[in-house]
């Protein structure tokens, strides 16, 4: 491979490689969404990097794909290039008003509306910030930071968040007309 292919070559786009770490939170669609592309270019995106390096990162074999083992071989050295990657654009860049995203978890039986409603009421009012919503993230994924703020079926007995009730919630028994015979 000759320098200038080494230089365009798929593995040194951390857009792909920020692609599959994101995949390790969220779907397809989700992460596609994230980087402003969809599910098609995102797949082509890791396909090709696949095909470069003759190396598979997703098992195809499930819907939706999953991370396979060679991905979480390199995971954790690929989470250390992308967070250098981060700081370095950190530090080179004007310290103008950024866009500054926020992960939000809610049970996925909650009622959303309301709390969607507010999110983008806020993301209205601060320009600069955006919310990424997730379903059923746990406590260890708020500690692992994995999610900035997350709303919980329950109150966390750990010392290391903080934690206070949201608002009265109402859970529904339901039942098919056939199970009530």
């Amino acid at each position: 491979m000759n320098k200038l292919n080494s230089l365009c070559s798929k593995a040194n786009n951390l857009t792909a490689w920020k692609l599959l770490l994101k995949l390790k939170q969220s779907s397809l669609k989700e992460a596609s969404e994230y980087f402003g592309l969809d599910n098609a270019q995102s797949s082509r995106i890791i396909s090709s990097l696949e095909k470069e390096l003759d190396y598979e990162l997703l098992d195809r074999s499930h819907k939706p794909y999953r991370l396979n083992e060679n991905f979480r071989i390199l995971e954790k050295n690929l989470a250390l290039m992308v967070e250098a990657h981060e700081k370095i654009l950190k530090i080179t860049q004007k310290e103008e008003a950024q866009t500054q995203w926020l992960t939000f978890s809610l049970p996925a039986n909650m009622g959303r509306i309301s709390i969607l409603n507010s999110l983008l009421s806020l993301e209205k009012e601060i320009v600069d910030l955006r919310f990424m919503i997730f379903t059923d993230k746990t406590i260890e994924d708020l500690e692992d930071g994995k999610v900035d703020i997350a709303i919980l079926p329950y109150k966390p007995e750990k010392e290391s968040v903080y934690a206070r009730p949201l608002k009265r919630n109402w859970s529904f028994l339901t039942a098919t007309p056939v199970y009530l015979k």
